[in-house]
């Protein structure tokens, strides 16, 4: 069975040529594909009468095309995926009926961009992707509703130092990232004045490689003092702790204390049933903590500042635990 070669770079490709003699002939040829990148398969008929058809098969994925409908030969066959898994595919050229003819057929690895990308969902399992080289950039689809906040998480696994960008429908960068998240992986927060697709572009910072994976979560507060909520001293606010791949979620409100003035903090889980609660200074320290107050799971603490000013509830769930929960000022 012939071999088509790609050369190990983003953008490679690799052409057969060969003719269907007669009918139910099948031309069989095997190509080597990496993990995690976009691929197109076409084959081309150019002054032939062949009507081909087109299947690519290998680790459970078995995908078949008859007439690509469109261009100068309509009856030409094109495939385009995703892949999960590496290693060998085999491609399977054939005549539809009894059409015979030369033909050639072409395999091509296609640089993700806003036409090239697969999705990843709102507080669902992270996708996974691979960047092979310096230039490798893989694109996701998220869809995104106006005035919803979010969090987007690149998380390297072999990618020592990840990036991330994010894009609009149109593919211009709206933020970018390199290392706002837990150690060298990478953070965006962003809240879309219009919603529809949005991009993700993940990368590695310089020559990094290996593989990574990105999440994307709705989110009410901010995750750090760069917050915009707060909440009053005797006031009561909800919210929910949800779902991170990358590190727990964190909700953070503003309050203004008064030095010398003893306060009361206390968080009550609903649906999260283990609350944390941890007041931080203003320049995001903590000052102090609980996790189980009274018997109970939900946190409570006493607080006296020394100085007046901006402070930070900081809400989160012990472990893993998510959900959501009651905080009073």
């Amino acid at each position: 069975m012939p071999a088509i070669n790609i050369s190990n770079t983003p953008s490679g490709s690799g052409t057969a040529f060969g003719s269907i003699s007669t009918a139910g002939e099948h031309d069989l040829y095997t190509v080597q594909l990496r993990p995690h990148e976009e691929y197109l398969f076409e084959v081309n008929t150019p002054g032939s009468a062949l009507d081909s058809t087109l299947t690519v098969s290998g680790f459970n994925l078995n995908s078949f095309n008859d007439d690509i409908g469109f261009g100068p030969e309509p009856t030409d066959s094109h495939l385009g995926f995703h892949t999960n898994v590496a290693g060998t595919y085999t491609i399977d050229v054939a005549g539809f009926g009894p059409s015979t003819g030369a033909y050639n057929v072409v395999v091509r690895e296609v640089p993700a961009n806003t036409s090239t990308y697969q999705t990843v969902g709102i507080n669902f399992l992270p996708e996974q992707g691979d960047i092979q080289d310096g230039s490798d950039q893989d694109w996701f689809g998220v869809n995104l509703t106006a005035g919803q906040s979010y969090i987007f998480d690149a998380h390297g696994i072999g990618l020592s130092d990840p990036t991330l960008g994010l894009h609009n429908s149109a593919g211009t960068q709206v933020a970018f990232d390199d290392d706002g998240g837990p150690g060298l992986d990478s953070r965006i927060q962003f809240t879309p004045t219009s919603g529809g697709m949005y991009f993700l572009d993940a990368g590695g910072f310089g020559a990094s490689t290996g593989a990574y994976e990105v999440s994307a979560r709705a989110d009410d507060y901010t995750d750090d003092i760069n917050t915009t909520q707060s909440i009053a001293p005797g006031g009561v606010r909800t919210g929910s702790i949800v779902p991170s791949t990358a590190a727990t979620d964190h909700d953070f409100l503003q309050i203004v204390l008064t030095a010398g003035q003893h306060y009361d903090f206390d968080v009550v889980g609903a649906g999260l049933r283990d609350p944390t609660l941890a007041v931080r200074d203003s320049a995001g320290t903590q000052v102090a903590f609980n996790d189980d107050s009274g018997g109970t799971l939900n946190s409570h603490i006493d607080f006296t500042p020394t100085t007046s000013g901006a402070f930070y509830l900081d809400v989160a769930g012990f472990g893993t635990n998510t959900g959501s929960y009651t905080l009073f000022g």
